[in-house]
């Protein structure tokens, strides 16, 4: 499972990466463009990220259960980034922001990578 932690830890590194690049690649071309920005970088990294996880980190080849895999990892996308944000809100209330964003981040990666690797990838019986 170590393993699988680590490599789950750089593919989000190399999601973050091309989020980052696509928000200010849009961002570069219109700068008006801040929501479909967001949206296109998030939509790039959650699918580079989902096929890294599918193949590389959690080796899950089978396609027969590709879309119901992918339905769970939009979910769970989505509601990771609300829970992130409810916790980041409530830590930042009794620390400094700057403290705060890490503790979250890694409270938000440890979960999400077990629920990933255990709902989304899950082995079939």
């Amino acid at each position: 499972m170590f393993l699988s932690f680590l490599k789950y830890n750089f593919v989000q590194i190399l999601a973050y990466g091309i989020e980052l690049l696509v928000f200010f690649g849009v961002l570069w071309i219109n700068a008006g463009l801040i929501v479909t920005a967001n949206v296109s970088a998030k939509l790039s990294a959650g699918t580079f990220a989902f096929l890294s996880h599918k193949y590389f980190t959690f080796r899950r080849p089978d396609n027969t259960s590709f879309m119901a895999e992918a339905v769970r990892y939009a979910v769970l996308l989505g509601v990771s980034t609300v829970l992130s944000s409810g916790l980041l809100v409530a830590v930042s209330s009794l620390l400094p922001v700057w403290l705060s964003k890490p503790i979250v981040d890694i409270v938000t990666v440890g979960m999400t990578f077990l629920v990933t690797r255990h709902v989304v990838f899950r082995k079939r019986a």
